[in-house]
């Protein structure tokens, strides 16, 4: 269980270290701050939430 989460933290602190160069590249063309981590995560949990509400609707229509 360490190894599986030791290896989700590596996954999301190269991930962040990712976005955050993004992010400065972007900041250092235009002037503007834009936190592309954020924008994917809120993305990412817009696409689940859509996702467990259309299967928790399928089952419910099943069940009727």
């Amino acid at each position: 269980m360490k190894d599986i989460l030791k290896k989700i933290g590596d996954f999301y602190m190269n991930l962040t270290k990712k976005f955050d160069g993004i992010s400065e590249m972007i900041y250092e063309r235009t002037g503007k701050k834009i936190n592309i981590g954020m924008i994917v995560l809120l993305i990412a949990i817009a696409v689940v939430m859509l996702w467990v509400v259309k299967v928790f609707l399928g089952w419910l229509v099943t069940l009727i």
